[in-house]
């Protein structure tokens, strides 16, 4: 008896999943083409913020500790965008990002030195809304563009090679998106913007 209440429950749950996906996707009521959205989002462990603890963890370990950071203090990644509805579900965007990492640079041979490593994002890319409905979307984006890199030391002394630029990219794997013009978001994928972000926009 009480297996097959189990199963019921998990045959209705499977039904009712399937019927919202369906009814979402041929009861589209979301933006027009034409239509823009503006968006402010936070996105935690970045590209930046990875690339340095993992190049931290190997300069500790192949030097023994003779060079390693300390403090280290990261602020996550903060954007503003701008998005255009080329039709009622793609839109084509722009964004722009601002996020520092603060650490203590300690070397047996070196006094110690505070350091800040800025970084500028700026991207352009797609987003696809697979699911839409009056209140509720799901989708996925895909972006590149540049990435500024400015190191700063407390000594207010710069070295060749505190500014770098590189390639930034990002792929938002699956967005959730609730709300009308008014909406909050969050997103999981991997890039400049973080593994994990979250967020408000304005549609208009």
């Amino acid at each position: 008896m009480k297996n097959t209440f189990f199963s019921s429950s998990r045959n209705k749950l499977a039904t009712f999943i399937i019927s919202l996906m369906l009814f979402s996707f041929y009861n589209v009521k979301g933006q027009s083409a034409g239509d823009s959205r503006i968006t402010l989002k936070y996105g935690a462990l970045t590209v930046p913020q990875l690339s340095f603890f993992t190049a931290d963890i190997l300069a500790t370990a192949i030097t023994g500790g003779l060079y390693k950071t300390e403090n280290q203090e990261a602020t996550g990644i903060g954007m503003v965008g701008y998005e255009y509805f080329l039709t009622d579900n793609l839109t084509i965007g722009a964004k722009f990002g601002y996020e520092q990492i603060k650490y203590d640079l300690v070397s047996n041979s070196a006094p110690r030195e505070r350091l800040t490593a800025k970084y500028f994002t700026a991207l352009v890319g797609i987003k696809y809304e697979y699911v839409q409905t009056d209140f509720f979307r799901m989708y996925s984006s895909a972006s590149t563009g540049g990435l500024f890199e400015k190191k700063e030391a407390s000594s207010n002394v710069e070295e060749d090679g505190d500014s770098k630029t590189y390639v930034a990219y990002h792929v938002s794997v699956l967005g959730l998106r609730l709300g009308r013009k008014f909406s909050g978001f969050t997103e999981l994928g991997f890039g400049s913007e973080g593994i994990l972000n979250f967020g408000f926009s304005y549609e208009f």
